[in-house]
């Protein structure tokens, strides 16, 4: 005969909490884990926020005191009027002589006309000089464009001829 002990018998009130699975520690330590990180980043920011909004400050009040400075040179060099703007600028002065405006595109129409089975673009280069100063090629090729777009010079076979 079976014997039951009256301490096995849980009434609703007295009824243990059930044991939790391993599935449910874990996502109840799993959510904790994320609240935690989630605390612990949001107030990171916080901080860095604080160190930025000091760090900017800080910039801001060395930037002005680098104006100021640059300012004080600036007058004492004579760069600066009592006001403190700028004197007005003097003209500039030349540092050579200009070709007149259309003396390359002469040039090059002259130079087409004296090859009469055309020259390209290279050649064109390498006879006017020009050869490695970017700007004068840039110059040419601009040229060359002018004097096609006005028909005084067409292409034939990559080869500038004249009209």
């Amino acid at each position: 005969m079976n014997v039951i002990d009256m301490h096995d018998i849980h009434t609703p009130e007295t009824q243990p909490a059930p044991i939790p699975l391993e599935e449910d520690v874990k996502a109840e330590t799993f959510e904790s884990f994320v609240e935690h990180e989630r605390e612990r980043l949001n107030s990171r920011l916080e901080e860095i926020s604080a160190e930025e909004r000091k760090l900017l400050e800080e910039r801001e009040s060395i930037e002005r005191e680098l104006a100021g400075i640059s300012a004080y040179v600036a007058a004492k060099e004579g760069k600066l009027d009592m006001t403190g703007k700028k004197p007005a600028r003097a003209a500039r002065k030349s540092s050579g002589t200009r070709a007149p405006r259309g003396a390359r595109r002469g040039a090059i129409l002259d130079l087409i006309k004296q090859h009469p089975d055309g020259l390209t673009r290279g050649q064109i280069i390498e006879l006017l000089d020009a050869k490695g100063d970017l700007s004068a090629e840039r110059s040419i090729s601009n040229a060359l464009s002018a004097l096609k777009k006005a028909e005084h010079v067409g292409a034939n076979d990559g080869k500038y001829v004249a009209a």
